[in-house]
């Protein structure tokens, strides 16, 4: 697929006032900023990005393992390219929720995979890596010397989250949410007549403790935590910048859980999610100019690791960006005027 010249443009455009936001913002020195850049460690530097790509995998292997619980023929390789192009349309669609929904139709288009069972599988995905992701920040803010008011800052967006996600993981099984998205998916030519049982046997499948897939699939969000964790190790590393690996783990994996609250959203959280990486840093004891180094240099590191991916990845799978962008943002749109009207 050939990407429009005005999207390249935009990207430009965006990219440039982002970084003016930030010197100006932040007082960054240019010529600083050259220094540093002049002198970052290389070594490092690709080892960040090996670690990023490597959250990834173990991401995708978890909704992999879940998916096999219930339904044992789906493709790895449909699954890893289907959750890469999830997480690098986010840059494209500024909507909560964009890549979720695209992993649900993609693998329900791609693949034999019932939308139950994707569902369910995604879902409980969420509910594992913001339960892990609970009890990893309690044992980091335990053992690192930050106050109690910052402590609790993280920490209550995290039950928030908690909750959240135990509430959306039971909801398709009732009837009335049944009929709500039934009514939203007939556009599509689809439909989901006896999908909240379809959803509750998918669930109970998946939630199996005799499963191996099951504590397989903890065992690789614990991975991934400790990836984001060494990730931000590494990077710090780049720049001269000692962070260890408990105040990483707060910087680099447990902020997603403040990210994911928060209302307003642009494309890839651009600028939200730096704003709140620098004050979280800062109140974790780096320097405020450091933290600015810090996040803006994950922001490149994400940026050249991940999205150059999206092109040839749509591309093997045969999918027309634009009419799936366009798709996915009507079709939550819809959901969310549904859902406020009934």
């Amino acid at each position: 697929m050939k990407l429009r010249p005005y999207i390249a443009i935009a990207t430009i455009i965006a990219s440039l006032l982002y970084l003016i936001f930030f010197y100006l913002a932040f007082n960054l020195d240019l010529n600083e900023l050259l220094l540093v850049i002049g002198q970052l460690d290389l070594r490092y530097l690709m080892l960040s990005m090996l670690l990023r790509l490597s959250s990834l995998f173990l991401h995708t292997i978890t909704w992999y393992l879940l998916l096999r619980i219930a339904c044992r023929e789906v493709p790895l390789g449909k699954v890893i390219t289907i959750v890469l192009i999830a997480v690098a349309i986010e840059f494209l669609i500024p909507i909560g929720g964009a890549a979720e929904a695209i992993k649900v139709l993609l693998i329900t288009q791609l693949t034999s995979t019932p939308s139950s069972i994707a569902l369910a599988a995604l879902l409980m995905h969420r509910q594992l890596i913001i339960s892990t992701t609970l009890i990893t920040t309690l044992i980091a803010i335990y053992w690192t010397d930050i106050p109690w008011s910052a402590s609790i800052t993280i920490i209550l967006p995290i039950l928030g989250l908690f909750a959240l996600n135990t509430v959306v993981l039971l909801t398709p099984s009732h009837p009335k949410f049944e009929t709500l998205v039934d009514r939203l998916v007939r556009r599509f030519n689809t439909s989901l007549a006896g999908f909240s049982n379809q959803y509750k046997d998918s669930l109970r499948s998946i939630v199996d403790l005799s499963k191996p897939e099951l504590y397989m699939a903890l065992m690789a969000v614990v991975l991934e935590k400790i990836s984001n964790s060494l990730y931000g190790v590494c990077l710090g590393a780049s720049l001269s910048i000692h962070i260890d690996i408990l105040r990483s783990l707060l910087a680099f994996d447990s902020i997603y859980a403040v990210i994911w609250l928060l209302p307003l959203i642009t494309p890839g959280n651009l600028g939200i999610f730096e704003a709140i990486q620098i004050l979280l840093l800062k109140i974790l004891g780096i320097t405020s100019k450091s933290a600015t180094l810090l996040a803006l240099t994950n922001r490149v590191v994400m940026v050249v690791a991940e999205y150059p991916l999206l092109p040839p990845l749509s591309a093997y799978l045969g999918i027309h960006l634009k009419q799936l962008a366009s798709n996915v943002s009507k079709f939550l749109r819809n959901n969310k005027s549904k859902y406020r009207n009934s």
